[in-house]
């Protein structure tokens, strides 16, 4: 082929493109990211996408969805590492994680926490927990054959998720 795309950020296919340092600054993550599908939709009035910051914390992000099992509230803490919510590595079950998130939530932005309080998990794929490294790669890889690639989205900028734009800016 003439051209050959590749948008996947993860795993090893990530590594045909080389990290650019001039444009990664960061080594290591800079949020604990802790994701949360609520069942049923809020009954926030006028809701859409909400964005809450408690500096030293970290961030919550809340926005309506849609799965298979219905609306939900997909809910996104995220923790600066090592700060006073950063408290995700012990999470056995999808039962505790939801715990924990309305802990947090009660705690750190409790405007926020009466939303969620009596609401249950869309199902036990509802949660995740996650960290990544923000860096820029290089537009082309090469492959063992020795062909070019070039990459998009995540491939090429994988951004700290504070301001929740993703790979859209390497598609600008």
């Amino acid at each position: 082929h003439e051209l050959v795309l590749v948008a996947a950020g993860k795993g090893d296919i990530g590594a045909l493109f080389e990290r650019d340092p001039r444009h990664s600054p960061y080594d290591r993550p800079q949020r604990t990211l802790v994701l949360c599908y609520f069942a049923g939709a809020s009954n926030k009035e006028g809701y859409g996408v909400s964005f809450n910051v408690v500096p030293g914390v970290g961030e919550y992000f809340v926005m309506p969805g849609l799965t298979t099992t219905g609306t939900c509230d997909m809910g996104l803490l995220e923790a600066i590492p090592g700060g006073p919510m950063d408290y995700w590595d012990d999470i056995e079950s999808p039962a505790q994680h939801l715990e924990k998130f309305k802990e947090a939530l009660n705690q750190f932005f409790p405007w926020e926490h009466g939303y969620v309080r009596d609401k249950g998990l869309t199902d036990d794929l509802g949660v995740a927990v996650g960290r990544l490294v923000p860096a820029v790669r290089k537009p082309v890889g090469t492959l063992p054959s020795g062909s070019h690639v070039m990459g998009l989205g995540d491939v090429v900028m994988l951004n700290d998720p504070l301001t929740g734009q993703g790979s859209n800016h390497a598609a600008k």
